[in-house]
């Protein structure tokens, strides 16, 4: 049974499987029993993300990448805010169930509305199936 594509294609097929597995290990945290460890683990694949795009940007030269970076760079500021809140609401044992939940329905709209605005738009101007197509 083929798996359902949850995100926008950006017409290169190694940044749309990293951002199909950043979408399924976000939803994956709903049904985690170690939430707070998994999300220091998806931490880490969205910043190796953000540095195999960035890469890109300098390989390929793509221009107004500006606002691009800043956003990875808030979202990373972002989670790691909420990972060391969470750590901490873990430390007392607090129930973090509507914590993750909210954390889950965030991060999934940030990654759709990231992807469609910034991802697709600038990829899809000089990239084609994977190719480097120029400006």
């Amino acid at each position: 049974m083929a798996k359902t594509k949850h995100t926008l294609s950006v017409n290169i097929p190694e940044m749309d499987s990293q951002h199909e597995e950043l979408y399924d290990a976000v939803i994956a945290l709903k049904q985690s029993s170690s939430c707070v460890e998994d999300l220091g683990h998806i931490i880490d694949a969205v910043d190796a993300h953000f540095k195999a795009e960035e890469a890109l940007f300098e390989e390929y030269k793509i221009p107004n990448v500006i606002t691009h970076r800043s956003e990875h760079n808030r979202f990373l500021a972002t989670l790691r805010k909420k990972h060391a809140e969470l750590a901490a609401r873990h430390e007392a044992k607090e129930d973090l169930s509507e914590e993750i939940r909210l954390l889950v329905e965030t991060g999934i709209r940030w990654l759709d509305i990231h992807t469609k605005a910034y991802d697709a738009p600038q990829y899809g101007t000089f990239f084609k199936e994977g190719q480097y197509i120029g400006n």
